[in-house]
């Protein structure tokens, strides 16, 4: 929801710059995206609860730190680091955009960058807090937990392509390295916990 909510919001904000056809069918899916979840997540709990859900989120933090194993330990840094970076990509889109890629663009790269952002600060920590708890419990052999590392190796795999050769090729600014590695280690752990953990529990039995 929150990712929805965040986006429809940036479309009202580059309204100016976006064409009207555009403008309207970003919000309409952005709308349908928050609309589904938000009305399961009323039926859920009986009506919305954000008190609730925040002290239920907070409270939840220190057993996401508590690692069980390599996957586990994977996911764990993972949440914080994908919402960091996606905190800056929203709120600092100048300065991150210049500290990875080496300059900014146009509005259209703002207006992307932060879009990507919001999706790094909202659904990239939900999907790895899950996956965390799934590899705690030995889980990661389920059709679902296979689904939500596809999703998290397609993320990388995205990011990636963009960043390997810009690195590759010495360019980008002084963050391009971390960055690059944040979602190198995103796709390691996407591709293990495909594996359902086999070879993360391989590896962490030799160290």
């Amino acid at each position: 929801m929150g990712f929805a909510a965040g986006t429809t919001a940036l479309h009202a904000l580059y309204s100016p710059s976006i064409t009207g056809t555009s403008l309207v069918a970003g919000a309409t899916v952005m709308g349908l995206t928050f609309l589904v979840p938000y009305q399961h997540y009323v039926k859920t709990n009986g009506g919305l609860k954000p008190a609730e859900a925040v002290k239920s989120y907070f409270g939840a933090v220190p057993d996401h730190f508590k690692i069980s194993g390599l996957q586990s330990g994977l996911y764990s840094l993972l949440t914080p680091v994908l919402a960091l970076a996606g905190a800056s990509y929203l709120f600092a889109p100048g300065m991150s955009l210049t500290e990875v890629f080496g300059f900014v663009k146009g509005v259209e790269g703002f207006f992307f960058w932060q879009a990507i952002g919001g999706g790094l600060m909202t659904v990239a920590p939900a999907l790895t807090f899950s996956l965390k708890k799934l590899a705690d419990g030995g889980r990661l052999g389920e059709t679902w937990a296979k689904t939500l590392n596809a999703g998290l190796m397609a993320a990388a795999l995205g990011h990636l392509a963009v960043l390997f050769p810009m690195m590759t090729a010495n360019q980008g600014g002084p963050m391009l390295p971390w960055v690059g590695g944040a979602w190198a280690t995103a796709l390691l752990g996407g591709g293990l916990g495909i594996m359902g953990g086999g070879a993360a529990k391989a590896a962490a039995g030799r160290v």
